[in-house]
């Protein structure tokens, strides 16, 4: 056996606690590892805008540790950051495009952890696609091909991300 099932109950009220702070936008890629009774570590990322600064991210960070130690026992050793560009329209603009396109494929579970650097003209983001889907790859390299072509001045990094927690 690889380890044990975590229940999604627990998973869920996490992220909802973790969503719940002012300042963050979503919970994601949260893994949780089991060592013995009542023993958890785990990490999560979170999302917040771009307008935080360092020691803005590293008080929410602190809170939502102490929060969810107090609350569930498990430490979260990592907390990860994805920033929202939130300055400026024309990336609001193509992220809701680029948005549209990804959930109009059947299958599509969640985006999130979207970055559009315009300095590097790199725009990056994570999907996660259902494992009901038959071929997860065909179904990513297509979602990838489409935005390539329609975004061909940027270089495209999706991550093609797990439903490991619920």
């Amino acid at each position: 056996m690889l380890g044990t099932r975590i229940e999604s109950d627990l998973a869920h009220s996490i992220k909802k606690d973790i969503i719940a702070f002012d300042d963050v936008d979503g919970a994601f890629d949260l893994i949780l590892n089991d060592y013995g009774p009542n023993r958890y570590l785990g990490s999560v990322h979170i999302e917040v805008k771009d307008t935080l600064t360092a020691s803005d991210i590293d008080r929410i960070s602190r809170d939502i540790s102490e929060k969810i130690l107090d609350k569930y026992g498990v430490v979260l050793h990592t907390i990860g950051v994805y920033s929202v560009n939130t300055k400026d329209k024309e990336i609001e603009e193509i992220r809701k495009d680029i948005h549209d396109i990804v959930f109009k494929h059947d299958g599509v579970l969640q985006m999130h952890g979207f970055y559009l650097d315009k300095e590097s003209k790199t725009i990056s983001f994570d999907i996660i696609i259902d494992f009901k889907v038959k071929d997860i790859n065909a179904l990513y390299k297509k979602i990838a091909k489409e935005i390539e072509n329609k975004y061909k001045d940027y270089e495209i990094n999706i991550a093609l991300d797990l439903d490991i927690s619920d």
